[in-house]
């Protein structure tokens, strides 16, 4: 045990980064106190600190400074200092880690005396311990080692040559030295962060908490909601005409909670229910409930799902997809009942050989287009720009509030999640890219974008290191941008990739490792870069003009990209310029220069907006569209797709976010 504490159950909160801290504060209260002479003393021991601060990778520094500047005795007073300090105090059983730590450090001066072509440092070694050593059996093979020719290949010595042999050295001692320092109990000086550690432990709880209240509590209210269907569509149906299904036949048809699969025998209604009364019974109840509500009760609910956003700039309503649909057609539910069917009454506009069936929609409306949308990484909320300035976060399991707001003055032209989905990275046209924390309403940090490129046309964040990526570009499609990566902590440039000619790139994508990126720039070439040395792998002419949008599947191998000149096309890294496929595309709205696509969680099928109403799904390997999504009242020119599971969101330039639930 060390310092009264289980070595192999550490409850020590000794941080090496606190001791620095404590010192410098020490430092100045010698000074503001007079003591000059003591400051001046603690200043010369803390440079002579053996300890390091407690810093385990310092120590071992040190240690193999002396040892391959051949030092021997710096390197074993070291050792014995640290033998008296901590190793005398940990329990005998693990005394042996330290004994054969030591006797590797040993083995390795000579191995290094041999490398650096010293063999009289090893003879003086053997003179010196020679005598104590050789009472020791796995010494005893060692004493040839300075007359050996050629010890790098004696099988006695082969492996200590080794690069393998040093590396798990020195992390060895590292592990074991940092273990001991955190088992340390710190002295109350440094116990000033245990507080803060625990407030934020606490705060990160409460964090999480309410997350999961929050998608509990949506999920209690579709639970109701499916409920009270089925309740009030039981209630209008005769009891003698009632068959033993008609419950959980009937409720799916009206309010399309759970509805039938399209690959499911279709029937007609008329088949079990007299005509006259579905439409007479049925129909009215549908009808007058849901469509004819007086302008009060409309008002009243419109002001509890408001929120009180209108002070934001940007109002959110939550409306149901069928009255919506229904209130610029009100006769498409009014056609005879043996025309309806299970499979096609209050559903989407049937398409051929449609893989998904729509469980469910909430549209939300805003006071000025979408521009951009993202779902966050842990799938509970749907980021939004506009462009009225208005960037906001709809919690998925609480659709009926509009989330919270950051509100500008300029529009917001991207968004991005980092990887905890805490921080939302919003872009503008003004050349700033904020780090907004929406749980708490701060924002974080901010950067700007070169004076002469303002206008963000995409952010992205590396998916396996704590660093983003911005580019930027002027308002006008010809002439140039910058791409820029940033340190997420510090919020320093790392990089800048280079661009020749300079041009506008008007989206990207890291790879799944975060080690490349593929540009799509409105030269109409796709590039790809190593972001590490910024070194271009690859580059190709895709389309003309320019290239919109740009995404990876899942093999990070496929690269699929749309294009100004109205195409969408499949390349392939191992044959880079040669398109793999050309899918039948209607093409982008002529407003759109930097256009979304998303894939699906499983990777075989992709969402891109297009200059019609709906957002449409391509299955990768089909040429042609196999759905329509969205159906919104002008073109689709954002969208996304849920993370983990069929969830799709649709921005439109009528103001209108849609997000669709889908069943596969």
């Amino acid at each position: 045990k060390l310092g009264g504490m289980d070595f192999f159950n550490p409850r020590g909160k000794l941080n090496p980064s606190d001791v620095e801290y404590a010192d410098n504060l020490i430092y100045d209260y010698l000074l503001f106190r007079g003591f000059l002479n003591t400051r001046e003393a603690f200043q010369l021991e803390t440079k002579a600190d053996k300890n390091k601060g407690f810093q385990a990778s310092k120590i071992v520094q040190q240690i193999f400074n002396y040892i391959n500047s051949f030092d021997y005795t710096g390197f074993f007073n070291l050792w014995m200092h640290l033998t008296d300090t901590f190793f005398v105090r940990i329990e005998e059983d693990l005394s042996w880690t330290v004994a054969k730590l030591e006797l590797s450090l040993r083995r390795y001066y000579l191995i290094n005396a041999i490398q650096a072509g010293r063999r009289d440092k090893c003879i003086e070694f053997f003179q010196d311990f020679g005598y104590g050593l050789s009472q020791n059996k796995s010494w005893r093979s060692w004493f040839v080692l300075p007359y050996s020719k050629n010890p790098q290949a004696d099988p006695t010595f082969k492996v200590f040559f080794t690069k393998s042999w040093l590396d798990t050295l020195q992390i060895s001692l590292h592990n074991f030295l940092s273990s001991i320092f955190k088992s340390m109990d710190p002295p109350k000086i440094l116990q000033f962060t245990t507080e803060r550690d625990v407030r934020t432990s606490m705060q990160r709880d409460l964090e999480r908490f309410k997350a999961e209240n929050e998608k509990l509590r949506g999920i209690n209210e579709q639970l109701k909601k499916q409920l009270e269907i089925a309740q009030k569509a039981k209630n209008f149906l005769p009891a003698t005409k009632t068959p033993p299904a008609s419950p959980s036949v009937l409720a799916p048809s009206l309010h399309r909670e759970t509805p039938v699969s399209n690959t499911s025998p279709s029937f007609k209604i008329s088949d079990y229910y007299n005509a006259n009364y579905f439409k007479e019974g049925v129909a009215k109840f549908d009808l007058e409930e849901n469509l004819n509500r007086s302008d009060t009760e409309r008002e009243e609910s419109e002001n509890a799902s408001g929120h009180n956003e209108a002070e934001d700039g940007d109002v959110y309503n939550n409306i149901n997809d069928e009255n919506y649909d229904n209130r610029k057609e009100p006769t498409s539910r009014t056609s005879s009942a043996d025309d309806l069917s299970v499979n096609s009454a209050f559903s989407e506009p049937k398409v051929t050989a449609a893989p998904f069936t729509v469980k469910k929609r909430s549209l939300f409306s805003a006071n000025s287009p979408i521009n951009c949308l993202r779902f966050s990484p842990d799938g509970y909320q749907l980021a939004c720009g506009s462009s009225g300035g208005v960037a906001r976060v709809l919690s998925l399991y609480n659709p009926n509030r509009g989330g919270p707001a950051m509100v500008g003055s300029v529009p917001v032209t991207a968004v991005e999640w980092d990887r905890s989905s805490k921080l939302l990275l919003c872009g503008s046209t003004d050349g700033k890219v904020k780090l907004w924390n929406y749980s708490t309403d701060q924002i974080m940090g901010e950067i700007n974008t070169p004076s002469t490129y303002k206008r963000v046309t995409c952010i992205q964040c590396n998916p396996h290191a704590d660093m983003f990526a911005v580019t930027s570009g002027q308002e006008s499609l010809k002439r140039g941008g910058t791409m820029t990566l940033w340190d997420m902590t510090r919020l320093q440039t790392i990089n800048k990739l280079r661009f020749d000619p300079p041009m506008r790139i008007n989206a990207f994508v890291f790879d799944s490792k975060g080690q490349n990126v593929v540009a799509a720039g409105q030269d109409g070439t796709i590039r790809v870069f190593d972001i590490h040395n910024c070194k271009l792998m690859a580059r190709w002419k895709a389309h003309e003009p320019g290239v919109a949008g740009i995404c990876l599947g899942k093999d990070d191998n496929t690269i699929y990209s749309v294009g100004h000149d109205s195409l969408l096309k499949q390349w392939s890294l191992t044959t880079p310029g040669t398109s793999v496929k050309t899918y039948n595309f209607p093409g982008l709205h002529e407003s759109v220069t930097t256009a979304d696509m998303a894939f699906d969680p499983s990777g075989n099928f992709f969402l891109i907006g297009s200059q019609g109403n709906n957002a449409l799904v391509y299955n990768v390997d089909n040429e042609n569209s196999v759905q329509g999504i969205g159906s919104h009242g002008k073109p689709v020119v954002a969208v996304a797709w849920h993370p983990t599971d069929y969830t799709c969101a649709t921005g439109s330039l009528d103001n209108t976010v849609s997000i669709t639930q889908l069943e596969y």
